[in-house]
């Protein structure tokens, strides 16, 4: 090996703005929380056919709608999953549980010249229609940069030291209101490209990672395998608050809500 075959560092930068947010951000996740991780699928025939009918009706949507809303009811028949904890204020812990269930999600769109992934947040979206939850998101991604909430607080971000960026953190830790005003109580993301399953951290209590519709075998009620078009999934709660029960039932009560198309019940 010559010199010039060695390897060299090209750049360094310091953790500061959207950086040291996201830093924050995954670091309470890891601290403060504790995740515990399952997989499922979903079998979406009933829940493609009703969309089609649905789109032709009612208005346009996107898979991400049907997400938002199946999470949704998902978390407000289980409300324990609608809880998060935070610490108190000198000592101990407290678990805080919302009456709405607001979801978050990752948007990414051009934001002064360049792309940006920042969290959105849909509120009360179990008690709005799918064509509601799709123009939010419509909004979300193409509105003007100036009417955006959340570009709004990522440009106050956007030179915040890292320290700063923890003490936000460490607030909303501590203060239930100033979290919630800031995000959501319950949140999703998206698998992009071929990939199956992405599993999520975050620092709220439940979070679903929906994968890419794809076919997959499956046994049809004759005991014959069939290709079967089909959703991978990952749920992740935050075991401190969330039991196992709660947990199981989240994800059989978001299965049931797909598979039979419920969703669609606006």
């Amino acid at each position: 090996m010559t010199m010039s075959d060695k390897n060299s560092i090209i750049d360094v930068s310091s953790f500061k703005g959207e950086s040291a947010y996201v830093y924050g951000l995954k670091a309470r996740a890891q601290r403060h929380h504790c995740p515990g991780y399952g997989t499922f699928d979903v079998m979406l025939p009933e829940l493609e056919r009703k969309k089609k009918l649905y789109c032709r009706e009612s208005g346009a949507i996107t898979n991400t709608a049907i997400y938002v809303k199946a999470m949704a009811l998902a978390v407000a028949k289980n409300p324990g999953a609608n809880t998060v904890l935070f610490k108190k204020m000198f000592w101990g812990y407290r678990a805080v549980k919302f009456k709405n269930v607001d979801v978050n999600l990752p948007i990414t769109r051009e934001v002064d010249g360049r792309m940006v992934t920042f969290i959105g947040t849909i509120r009360m979206a179990d008690k709005k229609s799918l064509v509601d939850i799709q123009a939010e998101l419509t909004h979300l991604q193409h509105c003007p940069e100036s009417d955006s909430d959340a570009i709004t607080r990522i440009r106050k971000f956007s030179k915040m030291p890292l320290w700063l960026s923890l003490l936000v953190h460490w607030w909303m830790t501590k203060s239930a209101k100033f979290y919630i005003k800031q995000v959501g109580s319950c949140g999703m993301t998206l698998m992009q490209g071929k990939g199956e399953r992405f599993f999520p951290i975050g620092p709220t209590s439940a979070i679903v990672g929906f994968g890419v519709p794809a076919k997959a075998p499956a046994v049809d009620n004759n005991g014959e395998v069939v290709a079967i078009r089909t959703l991978k999934c990952v749920v992740m709660v935050d075991n401190y608050v969330v039991s196992g029960l709660v947990g199981a039932k989240l994800v059989q009560d978001l299965i049931d809500l797909m598979e039979e198309a419920a969703v669609f019940n606006d």
